[in-house]
Formats: structure tokens, C-alpha cells, sequence
């Protein structure tokens, strides 16, 4: 309707155009000063005049634009209709990206948020069983830690909660997946992350990319959690061996409190802040030997599934070197003994 609205515009316009008189050229006479001063006229000059300007090339030319133009757009109307949801006769299919992290067993809506999620993919569904048209067709992907495989709509019901957490990442790689023998108009992601700020359609994606409906389940709630860990053995600049932690915050939270349980006890685990990520804290510890140790948050928030952490440590032990350098000591991460490392002096 706006294309058909324009166009009759641009053509109302065009005509008015054309029917306009052109001005009387100005031309000086050489000789006008030998003529007296011509007479002013009574009668004012008409610019416009009520006449279709059939034999003008220029309005053809002009008038055959705008149809050429609202022909283009009519087509690309046309187009985008039939790729709308729920379009009479038009084929749908929807991919269903749902989150089954630990974090969505929260509480919403006299439920969990999972339960909620699930009742927006019902309503997805069955607004797609009520398409009158009969190519359509519907896939869910569960993702966790890792996007599974793609699988039929029965598993929304069948979703249950994994013990992991995920990223926002994966979600986006699993609606971007390949189409397989649905052929995708729309992707829906269910999830209680926010969108992040990405091109849609991903880089590579064909031109008639499904469109990408985010939908958040519940609002943001302040937490902190365990992120990362890695261990760094012995080496020839520190005889201890060190465990770091990695610890970020989402919204408005305290500094957090880190306890690390291993073989030699419940020590507590200085934390400072990162100097180059915002609301992430790093902490340093050395391990009592090889073991099972696990590293907790005293009051992590709403979330309460990424306030401990458990890991293994391996047997280690220092560097073994075969020191001879004589008049020189050797480096303070160094054991006795062994050759492999020796240095003749």
C-alpha cells in the first residue's frame, strides 16, 4: 500500500510538472536602444495549462521510471509477504534454539524458567500448526555446555536441566547452524540471556537468512561465579606450584569471599580485581599436594550453581636439573639431580 502510495505521488507529480509552461527566454536586443520602451502587458501569464503532454519524449520517459520503480517495490512486497509468519499459503519453518543450562532452573512465574521457555515453544507451535499453509515444518536444538544435535519438536517436553553452564556464543553458533531438511524462515532462541550485539544474518549466511526472534526468559538478577581455574606447576622460577582463579559479577555485587578445599584444609583465597576486565576478580593459591580440591564462593547470589568449583590437581614436583655452574647458584625452582638438563662448566 505505501509503494502503490508513492508511486501515484511521484506520478501526480510528474504530470503537474509537465503541464507547467515553460518561462519566456530573456533576450536582449543589440538594438534596444533605439526602440522605445515596449508597452507592459494588462494580462498576467498563465504557467499552467490543463493539457496531457502526450507527444513530450521526456514525461514517457519520466512516467516509465515511476511504473518501473513501483513495479519493484510491488515485487519485493510480495516477497517479504510470503516469508511472514503465519502468512496465508506461505511455507514456515522454525528452529527452536532453547536453553537447558543449570542457571534456567530458576524460579518464574510459579515455575522455572525452563518451564517457561517451554510454554513459549507450545505457543510457537501451535501458532504454526494453524498456518494454512502446508509447507511447514519445525526442529529444536537443546543447548548446554555444547549445542546437541538437531532433533524433532517432541524434544521441548522431554528438555530437562544439565548441570553445566554455557555461553552466549554457542546459542548464537546453533541458530546459525546449517539448515538441514527443514528449510528455515525463522529461528526462535529461548534462553534467559540478553541478546548480545550481533550481525544477524552471521557472516557468510545466504541473502534469505531466517529471521532471528531472542527471547529472554525472565529479568537479570545480580550473581557472582566461579569462571575459570588453571594450575601452573613448579618451575625454575618458583619452587611452589599456584592455583589461579578466575571469579566474575553481573550487576550490582560485593567483592566476592573465596574459600579453596583440598587435601590440607578450608584456606581462604585472596581475590583484587582484574586491571582490564570490568567486575572480574583474580586469586592466587598454592595447593597442599596432589588432590581433589574445590573452590567456593561464600554468598554467590541468585545463582547458586556456579558458587563451587571442583578440580583436580596432579602429582608435581620440581624441575629436575644438573647444575654446574660453579661460583653460581642454582635457580630457586631447581631440584637436585638428574642429567637431562645438565650444563657443563
Amino acid at each position: 500500500m505505501l509503494a502503490l502510495l508513492l508511486a501515484s505521488g511521484a506520478g501526480v507529480g510528474l504530470l503537474v510538472w509537465h503541464m507547467q509552461r515553460r518561462a519566456p527566454v530573456a533576450v536582449k536586443l543589440s538594438f534596444a536602444r533605439l526602440l522605445p520602451e515596449p508597452p507592459i502587458s494588462d494580462q498576467a501569464e498563465q504557467r499552467f495549462a490543463l493539457t496531457v503532454p502526450l507527444r513530450s519524449a521526456g514525461f514517457w520517459i519520466r512516467m516509465f521510471a515511476v511504473l518501473a520503480a513501483l513495479a519493484a517495490l510491488m515485487l519485493d512486497m510480495d516477497r517479504r509477504w510470503a516469508g511472514g509468519m503465519g502468512a496465508a499459503g506461505a511455507g514456515i519453518g522454525l528452529r527452536i534454539v532453547l536453553d537447558v543450562t543449570h542457571s534456567m532452573g530458576l524460579p518464574e512465574a510459579g515455575g522455572t524458567r525452563l518451564d517457561a521457555a517451554r510454554a513459549v515453544a507450545d505457543a510457537a507451535l501451535a501458532q504454526l500448526a494453524a498456518a494454512s499453509g502446508e509447507d511447514t515444518c519445525a526442529e529444536v536444538i537443546l543447548v548446554g555446555a555444547s549445542a546437541g544435535t538437531t532433533g524433532l519438536t517432541e524434544a521441548v517436553s522431554r528438555a530437562t536441566l544439565q548441570p553445566e553452564g554455557g555461553e552466549v556464543a554457542t546459542l548464537v553458533d546453533a541458530a546459525a547452524r546449517a539448515e538441514g531438511d527443514c528449510p528455515l524462515t525463522h529461528v526462535l532462541v529461548l534462553t534467559d540471556a540478553r541478546q548480545p550485539a550481533m550481525d544477524w544474518p552471521v557472516i557468510g549466511a545466504p541473502p534469505d537468512a531466517p529471521d532471528l526472534l531472542w527471547h529472554q526468559i525472565g529479568a537479570p538478577m545480580p550473581n557472582t561465579g566461579l569462571r575459570g581455574v588453571s594450575f601452573t606447576p613448579p618451575g625454575l622460577g618458583s619452587k611452589s606450584a599456584l592455583i589461579r582463579l578466575v571469579v566474575a559479577g553481573f550487576g550490582t555485587v560485593p567483592p566476592p569471599v573465596v574459600w579453596l578445599e583440598g587435601p590440607g584444609g578450608r584456606v581462604p583465597v585472596a581475590v583484587h580485581p582484574s586491571l582490564d576486565r570490568d567486575q572480574v576478580w583474580l586469586g592466587e593459591a598454592k595447593p597442599e599436594g596432589a588432590g581433589r580440591y574445590v573452590a567456593v564462593i561464600g554468598t554467590g547470589g541468585a545463582y547458586g550453581g556456579d558458587d563451587r568449583l571442583a578440580f583436580d590437581v596432579p602429582a608435581f614436583q620440581g624441575m629436575a636439573l644438573d647444575w654446574r655452574m660453579t661460583g653460581l647458584s642454582a635457580p630457586r625452582g631447581a631440584q637436585a639431580g638428574g642429567g637431562g638438563c645438565g650444563a657443563g662448566g
